[in-house]
């Protein structure tokens, strides 16, 4: 812990490079103030996870412990990972190999670190190639204003008081956004069993004529695609666009990251689909995700396309009725850790058959609303955001003596 003396203040010279400060505040440099110390290494199955010590890494709260290895309050600064990530510990806690931490001299206040340390983005300070990581010394170059200790105090209460009331604001619009989430689901889903249409609805009774629940087999011929060989580069060269299966995620497919051959085509399982093809992906990360071609294109064999069999449904309404069931579909998956699906899965699953005007007039409806939900969604966004600057404005403000 640094104890802070005028000598460790910068010089005139120095300072004359620097912004002028409120009379008492003096420019100092974060090494003059406080010293980062290493974490130390607490691998999950050594901590005893009853105890109510927390153990920080560079994200923040990782676990707990029964003991600690900072008897009071302090910084938690990221060293490696989310390196210049800055927490602050109000109790005893356990910083890890991945952190440093800081206890601030006496005459500092340690929630006035906090918030002067969130304005200084050690995370651009990162010289790493490969891992991100902070070097002290770096951070130690930093400026920072100081004012005396009063003043770090009353600043301290003025900046709670005003982030409480910014934060309150950022919760309300971030519950607006889980709620926008919901409602799209809900839209789907209701729009699609016809919940949305004059009539009942299905699963509410007695169905409309020209009504019935079937199964995606019924109403669908299904294929996939496939890789052509990567030992020839050639093949990859090419004009036509070639989906995979992470490119699929709930909407319009206009461009693909990789484009093949004809003879990629000719020497491989890829087929090419018609705009207007439905796809589903059947394994990755984005599994049970769907995607409509508005271009003509192939596909790897980790997509299924479907095809109406008697011109049964229309392409938008499978894609819609598909993004409400991934959840479902997924259940039904096979495999480990990475779930996947078989076309077989797809093929099983249940579909609502209206007639295709009907078809066409939730369609409509659905995309009536999902753009209502858009618009709601930006100025959500747009709120976050202005919420970001106000903060940092608010914060810029504090410690230039303006608050």
């Amino acid at each position: 812990m640094k104890e802070l003396t005028t000598k460790d203040t910068k010089s005139t010279k120095e300072e004359k490079n620097l912004r002028a400060l409120p009379d008492g505040w003096a420019w100092m440099t974060v090494g003059d103030v406080v010293s980062f110390e290493y974490g130390k290494g607490l691998t999950q199955d050594k901590r005893d996870a009853s105890g109510k010590v927390p153990v920080y890494g560079s994200n923040g709260i990782v676990g707990y412990h029964s003991t600690a290895l900072v008897d009071k309050p302090c910084l938690v600064i990221g060293r490696k990972g989310a390196a210049g990530a800055v927490h602050k510990s109000d109790a005893p806690c356990w910083p890890i190999d991945t952190t440093y931490f800081a206890i601030p001299p006496e005459n500092v206040n340690l929630h006035f670190l906090y918030h002067l340390f969130l304005t200084l983005d050690f995370a651009s300070l990162d010289r790493s190639t490969a891992i991100p990581g902070l070097n002290r010394n770096d951070a130690y170059a930093i400026n920072i204003p100081l004012p005396p200790l009063p003043e770090q105090e009353r600043i301290v209460a003025r900046l709670e008081e005003l982030l409480s009331d910014l934060e309150a604001g950022v919760a309300a619009l971030m519950r607006v956004r889980a709620g926008l989430k919901r409602y799209k689901a809900s839209v789907l889903k209701a729009a699609c069993e016809g919940k949305l249409s004059d009539n009942k609805g299905l699963g509410d009774g007695e169905l409309p004529d020209g009504w019935r629940w079937t199964t995606i087999g019924d109403v669908a011929d299904t294929t996939s695609g496939g890789t052509p060989s990567r030992k020839n580069p050639e093949y990859f060269q090419g004009t036509i666009p070639w989906v995979k299966s992470g490119e699929l995620g709930d909407g319009f497919i206009s461009k693909t990251e990789e484009k093949i051959t004809d003879d990629a085509l000719r020497n491989s399982s890829a087929k090419l689909f018609p705009s207007g093809t439905v796809l589903v992906a059947l394994y990755g990360a984005t599994v049970g995700k769907v995607g409509i071609l508005k271009i003509e294109a192939a596909s790897n064999q980790a997509v299924c396309a479907l095809f109406p069999r008697n011109n049964s449904f229309t392409a938008k309404f499978m894609f819609y009725w598909l993004m409400s069931q991934r959840r479902e579909l997924i259940n039904k998956s096979m495999g480990g850790a990475q779930p996947n699906i078989s076309q077989g899965i797809v093929r099983s699953h249940l579909f609502p058959l209206f007639p295709l005007p009907e078809q066409e007039r939730i369609v409509a409806e659905i995309e009536r609303r999902l753009e209502s939900r858009r618009v709601v969604e930006a100025a959500v966004e747009a709120g976050l955001k202005r919420a970001g600057r106000l903060r940092q404005a608010v914060l810029r403000s504090a410690f230039e003596g303006r608050l």
